[in-house]
């Protein structure tokens, strides 16, 4: 995430700061969730700022919104009604909510997610940012021993681009020209080459 391109949509033209919804894609992992991130994943929803996380496992999406040891609780966001009206009942109110508690272990969570986080003010995005880059506390190691890693990483500045290559600044001892010289490979079985 970069601060700068953060700060310029959070602020207005006046300067003043609007809450914003950050909604980051994330894949922790090949086929599970990668336990060095473990710790880092339950902070994230432990977080004052956190709207939670969109997730799942393989075929299946949940809502995740607290954690407990190794298992994330969840809601499913499936189950559809009817909007509720604009001064809604006590019943209807009450129709949006759940009995059941679900819960699954991270062990089975699909490593693809969407993390969410409302930013609401400058001191929240300051807060915000000083808690994604600090690991989990007391400094913990995983299962396998080793040392818990960031989900999140806030840069100052977004790399800028040059707009005729498409290349971050310009390589020192770059050829010009080199690009067009290169040969593209297809799957044809033509082996002239020009």
């Amino acid at each position: 995430m970069y601060e700068d391109t953060f700060l310029q949509i959070a602020r207005s033209e006046d300067g003043v700061f609007k809450p914003t919804l950050v909604l980051l894609g994330t894949r922790l992992g090949i086929d599970r969730v990668t336990p060095v991130y473990v710790p880092s994943l339950k902070q994230a929803l432990e977080l004052s700022q956190s709207v939670g996380i969109a997730g799942g496992r393989p075929n299946r999406s949940h809502y995740f919104f607290g954690t407990q040891s190794s298992s994330f609780f969840y809601l499913d966001p499936h189950n559809t009604r009817t909007a509720l009206s604009r001064q809604p009942s006590p019943a209807e109110i009450a129709s949006c909510h759940t009995r059941r508690l679900r819960r699954l272990e991270v062990t089975e969570m699909d490593p693809s997610m969407l993390l969410g986080f409302l930013i609401r003010s400058e001191e929240e995005w300051n807060e915000w940012k000083q808690a994604v880059a600090t690991p989990p506390q007391p400094a913990t190691t995983t299962e396998d021993g080793k040392k818990p890693k960031p989900i999140v990483h806030v840069h100052s500045t977004e790399p800028k681009y040059d707009s005729t290559s498409g290349m971050m600044g310009s390589r020192e001892g770059e050829r010009e020209g080199a690009v067009e010289e290169v040969q593209s490979c297809d799957d044809s079985d033509d082996e002239t080459v020009v």
